[in-house]
């Protein structure tokens, strides 16, 4: 299976995901299956930045998709969405967030190859995302700027704290990057290496883990310690406290699908090594159109 062949299964697992999260009364099963997208767009994403002829070119369409979506997504949102940002508008840019990952997988291959001013450009984009972060916290928590004002904000400067999903789908980007590069890459290491990830997300996020290491470190050392450990590691892995506690509400079969996420691994392992029928811009003018319609379609339902 080509690469874009991958691609076309994604845009038809994220449709139907879409089509849950946009129409009302969808079965949950639809975003059961709308889980395994994501893995196998990022997965694609990374496999274009090793074979693409300029790194840099596919960087900047990346971002200009994530600003052409933002600005669409808030012009609609302001003539047919709600005032609330957390009513019915829509939320989705995966362009930030694949933009965020193959940044920061290119920053992490020039500090590996030790290419020129390496250390400078590290060191640039920390600085950038923590002085990033602390403005958009500012401005979220000023009255004066709407929450659509600093969500487009967030979008337009891909703050590495503010994408769709969470920094845990940056990182995948991370994963597949080891497990791809050469010399020892392979699909039986990408499997691996995406399973233990998906593993690990799972116990982070419902298995109770951090919660069970939290209450020893409060045990054994302090409550003061236990604090510090929770807030750096909520700002580290975006959790909040709805997320810490989800454990308890936490159903197989529910709301919480993440977990389907992990078949997409059966995808990956047909992949053929080859790029396929070029479709470079069918995803970037599929995924804006196809939320539109679909969140237009839901409104009038």
């Amino acid at each position: 299976m080509s690469g874009n062949q991958l691609k076309l299964i994604a845009l038809i697992l994220m449709t139907i995901d879409h089509i849950h999260n946009f129409v009302p009364n969808m079965p949950i099963y639809f975003s059961y299956l709308g889980r395994m997208a994501y893995p196998i767009f990022a997965f694609c994403c990374v496999q274009s930045y090793f074979y693409t002829r300029n790194v840099k070119k596919y960087l900047v369409r990346l971002y200009i998709a994530n600003v052409i979506t933002s600005f669409v997504f808030y012009a609609v949102n302001l003539r047919y969405g709600e005032n609330d940002l957390f009513g019915r508008n829509i939320v989705n840019n995966i362009f930030t967030t694949l933009f965020q990952m193959v940044l920061l997988v290119y920053v992490i291959d020039t500090v590996i190859h030790k290419t020129c001013g390496y250390r400078k450009f590290f060191i640039s984009y920390g600085i950038y995302q923590m002085l990033l972060y602390i403005v958009v916290e500012w401005i979220a928590s000023s009255d004066s700027v709407p929450l659509f004002e600093t969500y487009l904000l967030s979008h337009l400067f891909c703050n590495l704290w503010h994408t769709e999903g969470s920094r845990f789908y940056i990182f995948l980007g991370v994963i597949f990057y080891f497990g791809y590069r050469e010399p020892k890459g392979s699909k039986k290491k990408i499997a691996i290496f995406y399973v233990i990830y998906c593993i690990g997300y799972f116990f982070i996020y419902y298995g109770n883990i951090l919660q069970r290491i939290f209450l020893r470190i409060a045990l054994y050392i302090s409550p003061q310690v236990r604090d510090i450990a929770v807030k750096a590691t909520s700002y580290v892995l975006q959790l909040d406290e709805v997320w810490c506690n989800r454990w308890k509400e936490y159903s197989l079969f529910g709301n919480d699908c993440a977990w389907m996420m992990v078949f997409a691994v059966l995808f990956l392992l047909l992949y053929n090594g080859k790029k396929g029928k070029n479709m470079k811009w069918l995803f970037y003018i599929y995924y804006p159109a196809h939320i539109i319609i679909l969140f237009l379609a839901g409104s009038y339902l």
